[in-house]
């Protein structure tokens, strides 16, 4: 690990300073010659060849046929590790030596997707010491695998940025995670149960972090603030083609949806695990993914197809549209740059605050209007595609428990989906993804209104900080389903095999006061003990003395349950609730055992409007009396400052040159 003094996501709106931030890169697929070995689609009848097997010492030498002249290597692939504690089975009662070992994160079997599936050849290894340019391949590629599909075994399968070209399978030996605290944590748990090596990186805030401790290796990025460390991309790469990385995953926030930095990523000859870079373009805009999906008739809420400037040209459409209506940042996410405007009086000025809120956060002032859903519940959908064309979605989620637009409270399944209503919502989520050649791990996110009629919302092109509860329901890792489609593996199973069970709730633990408008609380934390016990899992970054940072998102982790329905994850979490111990620090226990306790989360009737009906804290008596005490208190040190302050510049006329230099 290096050494040195030099991060838990920021949140996703912060205003970025370097060039990642603003520019938008139209990928070169060129640049993936360093990335991605590229040979032309196998034929019908391709030749015949004697693989090596375990227990043969001897294979058959090179003939004229190219593709033996390099053979796959003998040695099998690491054991399987099961994480979780409900024994799920192995995909094969016998699995080959070639299959890539799996491992779930939850607790439930594993779906498969074949009776036989297919087997997969790892690739060659590169040379140690490549060309400085991109020189074509002397040997032979290995022959390609097709994915296992149900009617077309023999398919050549579509690549991302090519209709004719097939990317083979590419190995990844280190991996660099570009985040702090608990996301990054998670991604090295399972990249090391891949047998993956991993790399961190930090600012000097964190040098002390579990996930820089955890890691094989560790680099210091720079100084706290998030712009002179977690947001430099440049130097994030250019360190990892120093240690020698194959890929970096960017987690959640932070570069996780930059296109310009995956572009960088690919040119600099790593694997960005995410999804292609023109997705990332089009899903980050939303104007322009709603102009991508339009074809697919998925149900959009009422409002403007293109951004609108002109304040009288807005407040036209908007009489049409018909009040409450809404007006959305094109390139916002979390609440930034987004009004409700009930009236036409109050439209003007509400539009002036967003144009300037939008610019002020992302830099881009564009704007569109659409129709006000007055108690919608937002419920997204998780899902999965590879680089072969197969696309699946792992059921819905439900995050209607909000602050300040920003999710709390997550469970799955939705209490209020049928499964008619499941189905159509994943078939449009799986349109979507297919819509902008969509491939890793993703969510579509929806509207859903009283009368169950759902709008398409958005997309988020990364790994969600609420994915638990979809893990602990389904059985399947979602980041080893990221890092095995990031080294171009088919999916393992169709949309038929996947089924879910039980119930699974997630409470967001922020260092935030709920008593006082959900303000920020940094400070040290004094005790801190996660809850344990069956069914429960808890994704932190922080340990018992450690400081909260005041640069970044103030989550200190992620409280997840587990029940065999609803009732008992209820139960369960009230129980972790209890048993969560920290001291030092305001947090959100408190408000997420209001939720738990409340009759319209228990009944299932609730929205996105739940804080603002239901949770109107009042400070109790001995709350009010401390304040006062610490507002006397601050007033008696100002006029001490004040005072000290005036003998300072008085005492600094007698005092030596030496002294004012110490």
């Amino acid at each position: 690990m290096s050494s040195g003094f030099c991060l838990e996501d920021t949140p996703v709106n912060q205003k970025k300073s370097n060039k990642f931030q603003k520019q938008r890169t139209t990928h070169n697929t060129s640049s993936d010659k360093n990335v991605y070995a590229i040979v032309q689609p196998a034929t019908r009848n391709p030749p015949t060849r004697n693989p090596p097997t375990r227990n043969s010492p001897t294979r058959n030498p090179a003939t004229r046929n190219p593709a033996t002249r390099n053979p796959q290597p003998t040695n099998p692939q690491p054991a399987t590790h099961q994480l979780a504690t409900r024994n799920p089975p192995t995909r094969n009662s016998q699995p080959t030596n070639s299959q890539l070992a799996t491992h779930q994160l939850a607790t439930r079997n594993p779906p498969t997707r074949n009776s036989q599936p297919a087997t997969h050849q790892p690739a060659t290894h590169q040379p140690t010491n490549p060309q400085p340019t991109n020189p074509q391949p002397t040997n032979p590629q290995p022959a390609t695998h097709q994915p296992a599909t149900r009617n077309s075994p023999t398919r050549n399968p579509p690549t991302r940025n090519s209709k004719k070209s097939v990317y083979l399978p590419t190995d990844m030996k280190k991996l660099l995670i570009a985040n702090r605290g608990e996301i990054a944590l998670r991604v090295m748990r399972t990249a090391k149960e891949m047998g993956i090596r991993t790399v961190a990186v930090y600012s000097e805030a964190d040098r002390l972090a579990p996930h820089v401790r955890y890691a094989d290796e560790a680099v210091c990025l720079g100084p706290p603030p998030s712009n002179e460390s977690y947001l430099l991309g440049d130097k994030i790469i250019a360190e990892a083609k120093k240690l020698g990385v194959d890929a970096i995953h960017p987690g959640y926030g932070f570069l996780s949806e930059n296109a310009a930095f995956a572009a960088a990523v690919n040119k600099a000859g790593m694997i960005f695990v995410g999804p292609p870079i023109h997705a990332i373009q089009v899903m980050g805009s939303k104007l322009a993914a709603k102009d991508t999906v339009k074809d697919y008739n998925i149900p959009m809420v009422p409002g403007t197809d293109e951004a609108i400037t002109d304040i009288p040209a807005a407040k036209k459409i908007a009489g049409e549209i018909g009040f409450p209506i809404l007006i959305k940042a094109s390139a916002g996410g979390g609440g930034k740059g987004m009004r409700v405007v009930e009236s036409p009086a109050e439209f003007e000025e509400q539009m002036q605050r967003a144009v300037s809120e939008a610019t002020s956060s992302f830099g881009d002032g564009s704007v569109f209007i659409e129709k006000y859903i007055t108690s919608p519940r937002h419920i997204e959908i998780q899902v999965l595609a590879d680089n072969h064309g197969n696309v699946v979605h792992l059921f819905e989620r439900e995050c209607s428990i909000q602050r300040r637009h920003q999710k709390v409270v997550e469970e799955a399944p939705s209490v209020v989906l049928t499964p008619e209503l499941r189905a159509a919502m994943g078939k449009s989520a799986t349109d979507v993804a297919r819509s902008c050649g969509y491939s890793g791990a993703g969510t579509v996110e929806f509207l859903l209104d009283d009368e169950l009629n759902y709008y398409f919302l958005e997309m988020n092109t990364r790994l969600q900080v609420e994915h638990p509860v979809t893990e602990l329901i389904t059985g399947i890792d979602l980041v080893q389903q990221q890092l095995l489609v990031a080294q171009n593996k088919p999916l393992a199973f169709t949309q038929e095999d996947l089924s879910f069970s039980g119930h699974a709730l997630e409470l967001r633990v922020y260092a935030e006061d709920p008593n006082n408008n959900f303000l920020p609380s940094v400070g040290n934390l004094q005790t801190y003990r996660p809850p344990k016990g069956h069914g429960i899992r808890v994704d932190d970054g922080f340990e018992e003395g450690m400081d909260i940072p005041i640069y970044y998102d103030p989550m200190i982790a992620k409280l997840i349950t587990y029940g065999s329905d609803r009732d008992e994850a209820i139960r369960r979490m009230r129980r972790a609730i209890s048993d969560y111990q920290i001291t030092g620090v305001a947090t959100t226990l408190s408000f997420g055992e209001f939720v738990l306790q409340h009759d319209a989360f228990l009944s299932g009737k609730f929205s996105t409007h739940f804080v603002k009906e239901y949770f109107n804290p009042k400070p109790d008596a001995g709350t009010e009396e401390e304040a006062q005490v610490a507002a006397l208190l601050a007033m008696h040190l100002l006029k001490n400052d004040v005072a000290l302050s005036t003998n300072t510049v008085k005492e600094q006329a007698s005092v030596s040159k030496w002294r004012q230099r110490r």
